[in-house]
């Protein structure tokens, strides 16, 4: 598999180590938000606090039995990334039935199907995770708390990280903080990010302020802002070229701009997983007007 993050040739799993190590703020808030704040409140139970660290382990040892099965191998690799990211992102309420489920198959398909094919993983096996929970009619991002009406939301609670998102992807400002600590390396896409969030809160602007389409909050998503930093950065489904890689985040952006009007949480999986089947495109876009000059 190609490697996330990734310019230059590095060593793989010390990589992963690194970057699984920066997601640990993202796993400890979510069982602190969806987990120890809920058992509080007596919505959960104890053994359900922990649930954001059930997942990564459902997600690993899944990986790792498809690997010893089907692979004849089991590597560390960045499929490991890939299903820790999946697990961060998935609604609070996900059924362990349908995660299980819906994770199997989509590796599965990943591995006999997906050969060749530039599709961003993370997105793919989150949206059909997001549809398992569409089929059994539990499609919803908000906890226990935030079902009831318990919290009222300001700004500043959707920075500081209790709005309403992914198990473990609430937080804006961890999202900023990542962020940073990402781009103090030379391998990582920091153009992708700032391209694709310009892009997004150019055309939120003109659905807020002109179209009066949507709530200014859109413009702080901390769904979007962490998706565009972890998800919409990933090398093999996202161009190697500096042109290419501003075009695909251009229309990443505004992609998911449209779609959140739609899907508020999972527009952007949508537009990063469209957009990542036209990398090749992009990257020959660049060939060729380099072969012009």
């Amino acid at each position: 598999m190609k490697s996330s993050f990734l310019h230059a040739k590095e060593d793989h799993k010390k990589m992963i180590c690194k970057t699984m190590l920066l997601l640990l703020p993202l796993l400890c808030y979510g069982i602190y938000k969806n987990g120890f704040l809920l058992y509080q409140r007596h919505s959960i139970s104890l053994l359900e606090v922990f649930k954001p660290l059930w997942l990564v382990f459902l997600s690993f040892l899944i990986n790792s039995l498809i690997k010893i099965v089907f692979v004849k191998k089991l590597e560390f690799d960045f499929s490991y990334l890939y299903v820790f990211l999946v697990s961060l992102f998935v609604m609070p309420n996900v059924n362990y039935f349908v995660f299980i489920f819906f994770l199997t198959a989509g590796l599965l398909l990943l591995h006999f199907l997906g050969k060749g094919l530039t599709i961003n993983k993370v997105a793919f096996l989150h949206l059909l995770i997001a549809l398992g929970m569409f089929l059994i009619d539990k499609y919803n991002y908000a906890n226990v708390a935030e079902l009831n009406n318990v919290y009222s939301l300001t700004l500043t609670d959707i920075l500081s990280g209790r709005a309403v998102g992914g198990i473990c992807t609430s937080s804006f400002l961890l999202g900023i903080l990542l962020l940073a600590l990402l781009s103090f390396g030379t391998i990582y896409k920091t153009n992708v990010f700032f391209i694709a969030y310009a892009f997004y809160c150019l055309f939120n602007f003109l659905f807020v302020f002109v179209f009066s389409w949507c709530d200014y909050m859109m413009f702080f998503s901390p769904t979007v802002v962490l998706g565009f930093i972890l998800v919409g950065t990933i090398c093999e489904s996202s161009p190697y070229t500096f042109l290419g890689s501003s075009l695909y985040a251009s229309f990443v952006g505004a992609l998911t701009a449209i779609l959140s009007l739609f899907l508020p949480y999972d527009g952007m999986f949508v537009a990063i997983l469209l957009v990542s089947v036209a990398t090749p495109l992009f990257d020959k876009i660049d060939r060729k007007k380099r072969k012009v000059l």
